[in-house]
């Protein structure tokens, strides 16, 4: 190759690489955010990614068709919402769109430099998070690259469920407690299959995943402890759950502790047929006491 062509074609490669975007003119452009990897229904993201404190930003500057190197780079931003441009100072873009924060960066310019056009790519999203704690493999904050779903950050979590003695899955409750102190209280299984209150998440939601609904099997058995609980668990199921009742077992002196109440039951009579067996309620401490004899 020609030694004098070669640095020309490098240098028109360089120039090309750093030229501002085409059919702009001076008007300011904004990049789409990266797609995530998980998949969910396209409505679900009609939002645009609002930035905030602690976002990376990738800014990059023309004046006219002069890339302003000294300008562009990478952005954090800050705790006060604001970037910290050389010679313009801050610039306030917290809590803006892409589009948005370019928009008002070129404005900031126009007082410096002419015809100023301002690309920013999202390099890296910290503003935005969600904690889930309780029964997943992977407690902790979830950053929210994008607008998130309860699903999607239970998914991300890796939800752990529980199933019962029956094999059936345990009547698991999701907690979101929002900044405001406001808590939804959401039922598990309509939200895994039907998607009954998958809601978006908002910045600073805690989401609780309960391990599942209970009854307590304490006193004289051979597996005391919680029995997880299903509609229409009477006693005797609780006892076969918890491994049976222990040989110096009273049956005849069994209590249901419910809501600050004791409850007697003779659960010898239950076992003989002369009463029925009694249903329980979720939350119930069943108590044995030991016999004397």
């Amino acid at each position: 190759m020609n030694e004098l062509l070669f640095p020309i074609l490098l240098l028109q490669s360089i120039l090309v690489a750093e030229a501002p975007p085409k059919d702009v003119g001076i008007t300011n452009i904004a990049t789409p955010l990266a797609s995530s990897s998980i998949s969910e229904p396209s409505d679900q993201y009609e939002e645009t990614y609002v930035l905030g404190s602690g976002d990376s930003l990738i800014i990059k500057i023309w004046s006219g068709d002069h890339f302003e190197q000294g300008m562009s780079g990478e952005y954090i931003i800050l705790n006060n919402g604001a970037i910290e441009i050389p010679i313009v100072g801050q610039v306030q873009i917290g809590e803006k769109e892409e589009r948005e924060a370019s928009e008002i960066l070129s404005g900031e310019l126009s007082s410096y430099i002419i015809n100023p056009i301002v690309q920013i790519n999202i390099k890296k999203h910290n503003s935005k998070k969600a904690h889930v704690l309780g029964a997943v493999d992977r407690p902790g904050p979830i950053v929210m690259d994008r607008p998130m779903t309860l699903l999607t950050a239970l998914s991300r979590a890796s939800l752990s469920r529980t199933k019962r003695h029956d094999g059936a899955w345990a009547a698991q409750k999701v907690y979101i407690q929002h900044t405001d102190n406001r808590v939804d209280v959401l039922p598990l299984e309509p939200l895994l299959q039907r998607g009954e209150g998958n809601e978006t998440l908002r910045d600073g939601d805690i989401i609780y995943v309960a391990d599942g609904a209970y009854v307590y099997v304490s006193g004289k058995v051979e597996k005391p402890g919680g029995v997880p609980f299903r509609t229409g668990m009477t006693i005797t199921d609780a006892l076969s759950h918890a491994g049976g009742a222990a040989s110096s077992a009273n049956m005849k002196e069994v209590y249901i502790l419910r809501n600050g109440k004791r409850i007697h039951i003779n659960v010898k009579q239950i076992f003989q047929g002369k009463t029925p067996d009694v249903d329980l309620k979720e939350g119930d401490r069943l108590f044995i006491e030991e016999s004397i004899w």
